[in-house]
């Protein structure tokens, strides 16, 4: 009876079993979750960050980021804190502000 032959991992220097797609379960995790993209031209545009870029050059949480961080447009709500001027995220407040209501909703109940 023959043993069965196992394939390896694809990336240099892995040498964990294959899973599918030519990976082990760890770089197939990476890969799907746009996690060190093969093509350099793929990556994010910020200095550093090896995930694959989806929109305006950056990853999914670095442009999420950078919208947060973006002043309101015109016409629409903006943080409810008085001189900030930044986007409405949840609540009637920015990112920034949010978790600091949270927080003081949370100390007095």
């Amino acid at each position: 009876m023959e043993t069965a032959q196992y394939r390896e991992c694809e990336r240099d220097g892995c040498g964990r079993t294959h899973a599918a797609n030519g990976l082990c379960n760890g770089h197939l995790h990476a890969k799907r979750c746009g996690e060190h993209p093969t093509n350099p031209d793929q990556q994010c545009g910020r200095d550093g960050c090896t995930r694959r870029k989806q929109s305006h050059g950056l990853c999914r949480n670095h442009w999420h980021r950078e919208r947060a961080l973006q002043p309101a447009p015109p016409g629409n709500r903006g943080c409810q804190v008085d001189g900030c001027d930044l986007r409405h995220f949840a609540r009637g407040f920015c990112v920034r502000h949010k978790g600091r209501a949270y927080a003081k909703a949370r100390r007095t109940s």
